[in-house]
């Protein structure tokens, strides 16, 4: 694997040992499945507990490490995954750039590592100690899943074909990032894109750079800017053909001319 993942989120060792069989199972699948890598690089990944925030990369960025803030809980392993996911996907976007596309797939990173890893730890988990672990996850993703649909209107959802469009025109509006519960709600609906076509991940590589303003094309100028839009004409035609399938579907479900 070519990251090199630096678990530091407890003060006993063993705690972090077992958190990091999450931490790089991740990881190496992430790498599998986006093969062009992370547009600055692989650096070593520092992943420290952070007390007031959910998760984050810290800022500035760092010329040789990402350093990664997650929170530990009592499902220590479910909130692991969904934090630690939905950070490394933002680096394989590009870490520089955020915007509501690029939080929508690292809210939908989230839900499919949940999904990968209870599947993986169910019939093959990492260290005898783990076996019987793998409902965690499930029971993670269960509980988001819960939460998110208790705290939205289903009855507009189901009369309203396009809710999620008519929703993130709202959100592309705003000056501050938006809803946790609304991205979770979001990255639920296009989440089978990415479960039944695994491939389809690898049109994050182009995400990051079809972005207004872009990023700086020098992946060395680690200069960061948190006001951007997603660009999908310029994202459309980045893509080769074979993933053009999958962004003309992921497109088609988010936004609308």
């Amino acid at each position: 694997m070519a990251w090199e993942i630096h678990c530091r989120m407890y003060e006993k060792e063993e705690s972090n040992r077992r958190v990091q069989y999450v931490l790089d199972a991740i990881a190496g699948e992430m790498e599998k499945l986006i093969p062009a890598g992370p547009p600055l690089g692989f650096k070593p990944i520092t992943v420290i507990h952070d007390p007031y925030y959910m998760h984050r990369i810290y800022k500035p960025l760092e010329p040789d490490q990402y350093r990664m803030g997650i929170t530990s809980g009592k499902d220590t392993f479910g909130k692991a995954a969904y934090d630690f996911a939905h950070e490394l996907m933002h680096i394989y976007v590009d870490p520089r750039i955020i915007n509501w596309l690029t939080e929508i797939l690292s809210h939908t990173a989230s839900f499919y590592f949940m999904d990968w890893l209870a599947g993986k730890w169910e019939t093959d988990p990492p260290h005898p100690e783990l076996e019987g672990k793998y409902e965690l996850f499930t029971d993670r993703k269960n509980d988001m899943v819960r939460e998110a649909y208790q705290k939205v209107d289903l009855y507009q959802n189901q009369v309203s074909g396009n809710w999620i469009r008519e929703e993130i025109r709202r959100i592309a509006s705003w000056k501050i990032r938006g809803n946790k519960i609304l991205y979770d709600l979001i990255a639920l609906e296009v989440l089978p894109i990415f479960q039944e076509n695994p491939e389809a991940w690898q049109i994050v590589s182009y995400v990051g750079e079809a972005t207004l303003p872009p990023p700086p094309t020098d992946p060395e100028d680690l200069t960061s800017e948190a006001k951007t839009q997603p660009d999908f004409f310029t994202f459309l035609q980045l893509l080769p053909e074979n993933l053009k399938p999958f962004g003309d579907k992921l497109v088609h479900r988010l936004w609308k001319e």
